[in-house]
């Protein structure tokens, strides 16, 4: 199976953002998709197998949404950080 590497990439992805992050309760409501979608892949890929473009459009979704939600939780805390320092 050639798409090991899309996984890894992916799998490398959420461990990287699940270290600390600002609210934890967030970064799994909000990567659920992934986390959810990756078994899913994983146990229906031998009997459905998709395409080696689908698989790279699904890895391009979860860099997206592993990004989205870094950031959001990183300016988040930039931003809760200034308005603690305005006060």
């Amino acid at each position: 199976m050639g798409e090991f590497w899309i996984l890894g990439l992916v799998l490398l992805l959420l461990l990287w953002s699940a270290v600390k992050p600002k609210d934890r309760v967030t970064w799994l409501l909000e990567l659920r998709q992934v986390l959810i979608g990756i078994p899913l892949l994983w146990a229906n890929s031998p009997s459905f197998p998709l395409t080696p473009i689908t698989y790279q459009l699904l890895t391009i979704h979860a860099v997206i949404l592993i990004g989205a939600v870094t950031s959001q939780l990183i300016f988040q805390a930039i931003h809760d950080r200034q308005l603690a320092h305005m006060r």
